[in-house]
């Protein structure tokens, strides 16, 4: 009996135990689960965008027109994306100050420009960035950046000053996972760059506080390199970089904690990564505690694994087919959910990058000869299409070969943090160096697009920025005199034949936001209230971002060897000015109609007889609009084409698209300054805008024809929308213009960013030489609808007849 009543005894607690076993794992599940949902639901509500910027060249003369082509793509798929219709363009100079901005039209993703380098510009790198209104909640790292060169012969650059402030080395140690653990073995990485942000040799050497020698090593490429590294506790380390120019340079070297969290990722075979995870705590009773594996590209999911540590070590092995092509995240999480360690990983795509064949007629020409250049995409399926950007320019000593790619970019150096060397280098044929050193790269310059603590918490971050779906948007705060919020009516207006308009609300606080869908260039704004006390004060908010990335172009160093392309260029760029005035590139624009599209009924008063008072237009010939008086005045009413009836209210009044709400000065307004008259009769809404009818006035040239506004209202000049503008290359069709005297001295041959390709069909552009002698670059970049991104360079060589 004593017998048996042990085993039951037995059997409860084992039963017991395997169901607190049974339980733990439940609530373990939950939690990766609980990580896997709050990290989906967070990648719903930040869609992920990503830019790049096709500039014509890379080194520019003051005065000089410099032309870009952009990309705008989903970063989970590379395919074109059509959220944001707006980008905006800068160069900032070398306190990152913009020296110039623009915003441009976005149609499916795409979108073209030009800047025209001013001569007040003084010699120098300055950086050309670009991103879009919802790309600035998150950090400007992720904006598109590239370096550019602008010489002015007649202003002296400030970079050797400005060099001279610098390091001769920046150099930095980076652990894998984040962090060095005593007694946990990690790769740890490093980087040494100089002046200008490029790689540089050396040797290194790692030491304790008694100057032992404990580890050697040099870097791979780039000046980055890596070597394993088993730090111990209480033991002082510090860091000797030797350079190559023999100076030493004694580096700060991280920190290593007593307890803690490492990680480690290797090749398992070609096929598989392994995952190995390390914890050190303090009373080391760590057995069987959870631990969690998270994978995933721009927030979608890839890989969600628990594991549980022995002895304090686990390993995950994860099959590399499961992961998305380019870069993705490894993230460790604890039993709290916490995230303690995290790496990139780059999946090298099989079939992601878009085919471009180009091929010129020949490789030599004469000067003013024609080039035509043949284009086919390869693997373009009927179904598919891709749009090409194409620049001709010059290569001399002052180009750097170190081109900014569009599938390098997309891939790799989009999701990376400051200036990537050479980025086409880790796309050449595939060998164990360049796999190594690309993981050198993600380890010194990962970057992650968010915080952990936002996916947990999404109440805590706020989305200041809306996307602009269907067009720019200006917004601003209006106060009154204490400035303090005002809650009215607000009306935006720009005058001139093409009438935009809007009607808002301000919010509490006084801010508002008004659409300008179809504004291009230098326009006035104005803004009204149908206060009738005095104006409230405006202020406009700063559409272009503030905030700077660490990416920083470096300061302009020109060798001796540049020196006669230098003068070259001054030349030749002076040339061009004053023998191809005549030749500028056009400006294109479309007017487009009036906000409340086609009038039930126009008017061209030129049509009928002139009367000398605006009452008797009125009168006498719009029998849509019946005028009133009372005892404040008069009143206009508009009738209802849908229910024949005459609408109780007063319509919306314009004149050239400003609203005007006293009716005394529009019958006091001379009416043979009056080109037509408008009318909507019918209710209309528009935004905020709710108004029985509306009556516009146009003056023969759009300008208000002197008509006085209201005093409280408020005119700023603001820049819309940059004009389509159209490159102007010379055509030498026949003798009389390949024999002109008139020299032709361009360095830019040629720029195109509208060329289609589809299925296997074949495409062509064509251009002339210039009389300038040299090696012209043909640079291609390309993006398909179905995400594939690729490139060509070919050159071709101009001698002289």
């Amino acid at each position: 009996m004593k017998q048996l009543l042990k085993h039951r005894i037995i059997l409860i607690v084992w039963a017991i135990l395997h169901l607190q076993i049974y339980n733990d794992a439940f609530a373990q599940s939950d939690t990766l689960i609980s990580i896997v949902n709050n990290l989906k639901t967070y990648s719903e509500n930040h869609f992920q965008e990503k830019i790049f910027v096709h500039i014509d060249r890379g080194v520019y003369m003051t005065g000089e027109t410099l032309w870009f082509k952009i990309y705008l793509v989903n970063a989970k798929n590379l395919k074109p994306a059509d959220l944001s219709k707006v980008a905006y363009v800068e160069i900032l100079d070398d306190t990152y100050k913009p020296v110039c901005q623009k915003k441009i039209s976005l149609i499916g993703g795409e979108g073209a420009g030009v800047i025209d380098l001013t001569n007040g510009l003084k010699s120098g790198n300055y950086t050309f960035r670009a991103y879009t209104n919802w790309m600035r909640n998150y950090s400007p790292e992720f904006f598109f950046h590239q370096s550019i060169k602008v010489i002015n012969v007649f202003k002296k650059s400030a970079s050797p000053e400005a060099s001279s402030m610098l390091p001769e080395y920046d150099i930095r140690f980076f652990p894998e996972g984040g962090y060095l653990v005593a007694g946990i073995p990690t790769k740890l990485s490093v980087k040494a760059s100089d002046k200008q942000g490029k790689g540089v040799d050396f040797k290194g050497y790692i030491l304790n506080e008694r100057n032992d020698t404990l580890e050697q090593f040099r870097p791979l490429k780039f000046g980055m390199g890596s070597f394993i590294f088993t730090p111990k506790d209480s033991v002082h380390y510090k860091a000797l970089i030797i350079s190559e120019d023999q100076k030493e340079n004694w580096v700060v070297f991280p920190k290593v904690l007593s307890s803690g969290y490492g990680m480690r990722l290797s090749n398992e075979g070609d096929e598989k990564i392994k995952i190995d995870v390390s914890i050190k705590s303090e009373n080391n009773l760590n057995s069987y505690e959870p631990v969690y594996l998270v994978v995933h590209k721009h927030g979608t999911l890839q890989v969600a694994e628990l594991s549980f540590f022995q002895n304090g070590k686990t390993s995950f092995i994860v099959d590399k087919s499961r992961l998305a092509d380019g870069i993705n995240s490894f993230t460790i999480f604890n039993k709290a959910k916490k995230a303690v360690c995290e790496r990139l990983f780059f999946n090298y795509p099989e079939d992601a990058r878009l085919q471009v064949e180009a091929q010129t007629d020949k490789e030599v020409y004469s000067s003013r000869e024609k080039v035509e250049v043949r284009f086919l995409g390869p693997g373009l399926t009927e179904e598919d299409a891709a749009s090409l950007s194409v620049s001709v320019f010059l290569n001399d000593t002052l180009e750097d070969e170190d081109k900014c790619d569009i599938f390098s970019h997309l891939l790799l150096s989009s999701d990376l943090k400051g200036y990537i060397e050479n980025s086409n280098y880790y796309f050449q044929q595939s060998k164990k160096e360049t796999s190594e050193a690309l993981d050198n790269l993600l380890l010194t310059q990962g970057w992650r697009r968010f915080d952990w603590k936002d996916v947990f918490n999404p109440e805590n971050t706020h989305i200041s920025f809306i996307p602009e779906y269907e067009g720019h948007f200006i917004r601003g705060r209006m106060t009154d005199s204490n400035s303090r919020g005002m809650l009215n009516n607000l009306y935006m207006s720009c005058p001139g034949k093409s009438v935009v308009f809007s009607m808002t609300r301000s919010s509490v606080n006084g801010e508002f936001a008004f659409p300008l869908k179809g504004l291009y260039g230098l326009n006035n704004l104005v803004f009204q209230t149908t206060l009738q006390s005095s104006a409230p004060s405006i202020e406009l908010y700063n559409c272009f971002s503030e905030e700077v990335a660490e990416y920083k172009s470096k300061p302009l160093l020109l060798s001796d060897a540049c020196r006669e392309s230098v003068q070259d260029r001054r030349v030749n760029s002076s040339i061009v000015k004053v023998y191809n005035k005549k030749q500028d590139s056009k400006q294109t624009f479309t007017s487009e109609r009036p906000f409340y599209g086609v009038a039930d009924k126009i008017y061209f008063l030129d049509d009928y007889t002139r009367f000398p008072k605006m009452e008797d237009v009125i009168r006498e010939f719009v029998p849509e609009v019946f005028l009133r008086k009372k005892k404040e005045g008069f009143y206009f009413l508009v009738s209802n084409n849908l229910s024949k009836k005459v609408f109780d209210d007063s319509p919306l009044m314009l004149i050239d698209g400003v609203p005007v709400f006293n009716i005394e000065k529009v019958l006091a307004f001379d009416p043979k300054k009056i080109e037509k008259l408008e009318i909507v009769a019918r209710r209309y809404f528009h935004g905020a805008l709710n108004t029985p009818g509306i009556i516009s006035y146009y003056t023969y040239k759009g300008d208000l024809g002197g008509f006085e506004l209201d005093p409280k209202s408020l005119v700023i000049e603001y820049e819309g929308l940059q004009m389509k503008r159209e490159f102007y290359s010379p055509v030498y069709s026949n003798p009389e213009d390949v024999n002109s005297r008139i020299p032709d001295f361009r360095n830019q041959l040629f720029w195109s960013s509208d060329i289609k390709l589809t299925g296997n069909k074949e495409g062509s552009v064509y251009f002339y030489t210039s009389d300038q002698k040299g090696t012209y670059t043909i640079q291609i970049h390309g993006l398909s609808i179905n995400g594939k991104a690729g490139s060509k360079r070919l050159n071709i060589e101009v001698k002289s007849k």
